[in-house]
């Protein structure tokens, strides 16, 4: 407990070491019991370090054969992963019972760190927009969540998600031991000696786990790809450190609690009524030492003998500063102004005002109504005082002294029954008159937010509206880009095909020819003198009967040519297939309709989302309107 962020002096010690008795708030302080910060350390640290390392040191002494042998894909390697050891019976247990008794000590570790870091933190910060303790919160949570996942869902379970979690595990812990270095070395917890040990040890196990991360990718790549056995061992051997640096990094914390935070457990009992102004005029009293909060507090939690030693002015007098105010840094002014301007334009500035005045003027409502009641709770004690003097009078006789000094006592209580009711009727006034403008203020704040939220729907229906064009742009420009690179695709390809069937038919008639002419040589050379004694009267039919050959034989090429392709494309690897003439006519054809098709839907998908936004646009409108 802070007592003197809470305006207190420090109570003295018991000779157990304990407070005394003191009084704060209208409440009897009684501290029941302390804790060392040793023993919190001892108690919930350090059996989670030496609970990993047993976990890893039983799998290789004892279990040895059990984790290793394992499907090797690249042979068999020394050393297993922390995943497969985590995976046998024993070791499971041992490391489940280790992550699961951590983990609650870890978030309460996150929560001292998260108070006393906005507690303590340097007046000089460089940069306070980066001075930010909520990331150090929040993604300390998370790595706990990721350790918690990474014990319980290991490769049995899901090997990919169990891989997922493990690196995401390593880079959380990056960010959080960053954003943990920061803030400490940014805060009055950078003392002599053991703030600046706890530092640079952070600072070095932080190095060493960064250095792991390309260590692990690097070897794991080697081993998979290169088969480089060695690089395994290297990756487990790495894998095993990686998970101890992170256990050591927070155990560091016992750095920054030594001579610095007191736990105790401390009884508040209300103190009686009477007692109840003494401890106000006590607090009041102290409130003339705010200027020595943080001096005393830092002494109380510093003890005596190291406070001289190893607090230095300048950290007193930074100490000092803590309760000035800090400005904001240019990042955080820039997105303050932009929120502003953002509220502004919407509508949501004024709300705010019109709220805040209607606060405002319900509390001096609520102070006109206070001091109303009192001024008639006097009258009518006023006017109770008198009834009883008046009955008095009916029983004193006129001639006694008694009378006299009655009716002097009438006349005072009338004068102030007088004074009363003309500062009874100001103050009923005053309070129609707050009543009157909180109405208006109620009234206009009702305005204004009416005007935000019909601003807000036409700004959401201008919104809708410009989102649908976009997105009927954004469809026709893809259809486009679409239908022009399945041209480009089906074109490149068909000429493609076409131009090697063609050079290959080439190829084969050339071939066909020059075996034709050597035969009709041979042929010729050695029937020469049958040639020249055929009959004139034959030639027509000879010719006739030659061009009849010559188309059968064309026919007979280009099914040869066919047959030559279709035996080609079945010899090729891959799904090759020979395209005639006639497919690829029906391609065409079929790359027409489909051409055609996806015009007629695009067009149709335009017409109907015009048609939507038509029939919306009158609705929206009638919808608002009645409203």
């Amino acid at each position: 407990m802070d007592l003197s962020k809470r305006n207190v002096v420090t109570p003295q010690q018991r000779k157990n070491g304990l407070y005394h008795i003191y009084e704060w708030k209208d409440k009897k302080v009684v501290e029941v019991s302390r804790f060392n910060p040793l023993d919190i350390f001892l108690v919930c640290l350090v059996p989670s370090l030496t609970g990993c390392i047993s976990a890893i040191v039983i799998a290789l002494l004892f279990h040895h054969e059990q984790i290793s042998n394992y499907n090797w894909q690249c042979g068999r390697a020394r050393l297993p992963s922390l995943s497969r050891i985590i995976n046998l019976p024993l070791e499971r247990t041992i490391w489940q019972m280790v992550v699961l008794y951590h983990a609650p000590m870890r978030v309460i570790e996150l929560t001292t760190g998260f108070i006393r870091y906005k507690r303590l933190r340097a007046h000089v910060v460089p940069n306070p927009e980066l001075y930010d303790r909520y990331v150090y919160f929040w993604f300390g949570i998370v790595e706990v969540a990721l350790m918690i996942a990474i014990s319980i869902i290991g490769e049995r379970e899901n090997i990919k998600l169990h891989v997922i979690l493990f690196y995401a595990f390593g880079l959380i812990g990056m960010v959080h031991f960053s954003t943990n270095i920061y803030c400490h070395r940014h805060s009055l917890y950078y003392l002599n000696p053991y703030g600046k040990i706890g530092y640079r040890f952070k600072m070095l196990f932080f190095c060493l786990y960064l250095a792991s991360a390309p260590i692990l990718c690097a070897s794991f790549y080697l081993y998979w790809k290169a088969c480089i056995t060695i690089a395994y061992d290297i990756f487990a051997i790495t894998e095993y450190s990686g998970v101890v640096i992170n256990i050591a990094f927070h155990c560091l914390v016992f750095f920054d609690i030594r001579h610095k935070v007191i736990f105790s457990v401390r009884e508040y009992v209300p103190l009686p009524p009477q007692l109840t102004d003494v401890a106000t005029n006590k607090t009041a009293k102290d409130k003339d030492e705010k200027c020595c909060t943080c001096r005393r507090m830092l002494q109380r939690c510093v003890r005596p003998l190291l406070a001289q030693r190893f607090i230095s002015t300048s950290l007193l007098r930074r100490a000092e500063a803590l309760e000035a105010p800090v400005e904001p840094g240019k990042l955080r002014r820039k997105v303050e102004g932009v929120v502003d301007a953002y509220e502004d334009y919407i509508g949501i500035k004024a709300v705010k005002l019109a709220q805040a005045e209607v606060m405002e003027w319900e509390n001096r409502l609520s102070d006109a109504q206070i001091v109303r009641r009192e001024k008639q709770a006097e009258i009518k004690s006023i006017q109770r005082n008198l009834k009883d003097i008046h009955n008095e009078m009916d029983r004193t006789s006129r001639g006694e002294d008694r009378y006299l000094h009655l009716l002097t006592e009438e006349h005072q209580l009338i004068k102030k029954e007088k004074a009363l009711l003309e500062a009874f009727e100001g103050h009923e006034t005053a309070e129609r008159e707050a009543f009157h403008q909180l109405s208006n203020r109620v009234r206009t704040s009702h305005e204004k937010e009416r005007e935000r939220v019909e601003k807000t729907k036409w700004w959401s229906v201008s919104a809708s509206l410009i989102g649908a064009l976009l997105g009927i742009i954004g469809t026709t420009i893809g259809n486009e880009l679409r239908m022009s690179r399945l041209k480009e695709i089906v074109g490149s390809e068909r000429t493609e095909a076409l131009a090697q069937a063609v050079h290959e038919q080439n190829q084969k008639v050339s071939a066909f020819l020059i075996d034709m002419r050597k035969a009709l040589h041979a042929e010729g050379s050695s029937d020469a003198t049958q040639t020249l004694t055929i009959d004139t009267k034959d030639v027509e039919k000879l010719m006739n009967e030659i061009r009849t050959e010559n188309e059968r034989l064309a026919s007979q090429m280009s099914e040869l040519s066919r047959l030559a392709r279709l035996e080609k494309s079945l010899e090729t690897e891959g799904n090759v297939v020979y395209v005639g003439n006639d497919m690829q006519r029906l391609l065409d054809e079929t790359e027409k309709k489909l051409e055609s098709r996806m015009k007629l839907q695009t067009l149709i998908s335009v017409v109907f989302l015009y048609a939507a936004i038509g029939v919306t646009i009158p609705l929206a409108f009638a919808f608002f309107r009645g409203n």
